[in-house]
């Protein structure tokens, strides 16, 4: 679990190398069994997302980074309520979001992954559907690089 000060750390050190580019997943943050501390997640808004070039995160970590920063956002009912949780929490800094949303479709044992990405222009959405007969979940944690490679 990330503490305040390891949060600070990391924002220190890209601060340091503004030429960077940044990319940072927020599973390994949010998904780690525990609940976040809300200074840690105060923390990761306020001094980590400002220096982020690329944020990829789940529509439930968009939502919790939203809710943290106090900012009004619904449940997504489709691709174009992701685009706009890209954009409200590009208005905290990172440059490009990369929205993942996966869904199991448990009669066709298969699982579709949508990528939304929110950048200056309009919104890019990247569709992968692939076998899943053992309902394996969180499948987009692992493919990341694959999916920002298509952007």
């Amino acid at each position: 679990m990330p503490s305040i000060a390891s949060v600070q750390a990391i924002s220190d050190i890209w601060r340091q190398w503004p030429r960077m580019a940044c990319v940072l997943d927020m599973e390994p943050f949010l998904k780690t069994g525990q609940e976040i501390p809300n200074g840690v997640l105060v923390a990761l808004i306020e001094h980590v997302l400002p220096a982020i070039t690329i944020l990829s995160a789940t529509v439930g970590e968009v939502m919790a980074l939203l809710e943290g920063a106090s900012i009004e956002a619904g449940f997504p009912t489709g691709i174009q309520g992701i685009v706009a949780l890209g954009k409200k929490l590009q208005s905290l800094g990172p440059r490009y979001v990369i929205v993942k949303r996966e869904i199991f479709d448990e009669p066709e044992q298969t699982t579709t992954l949508h990528f939304v990405l929110c950048g200056a222009g309009e919104p890019v959405v990247e569709r992968l559907r692939c076998e899943n007969p053992k309902g394996v979940l969180g499948v987009s944690y692992s493919i990341l690089c694959k999916a920002s490679s298509n952007f």
